[in-house]
């Protein structure tokens, strides 16, 4: 696994661009909040101090909820 940090600035929307690739994604939120959407058919929200850890092959979406800064590792 290799750590990284990314930013989402505001008003930011990828949502609708799904991404599998290989291996396991841990997120861990250190600042704002984030819509975490696998498969087009589930979405969770996390905020600030929460984690969420997922197959990394089932299609992906992440975004700032709302519509602010986030940060994650």
């Amino acid at each position: 696994m290799e750590p990284y940090m990314l930013k989402f600035i505001k008003k930011l929307d990828a949502s609708e661009i799904m991404y599998p690739h290989l291996g396991q994604d841990f997120i861990y939120v250190l600042e704002g909040k984030l819509m975490v959407t696998l498969d087009n058919s589930q979405s969770i929200y996390i905020e600030m101090g929460d984690n969420y850890y997922f197959n990394s092959k089932i299609p992906h979406a992440l975004k700032n909820i709302p519509n602010s800064l986030a940060k994650m590792l």
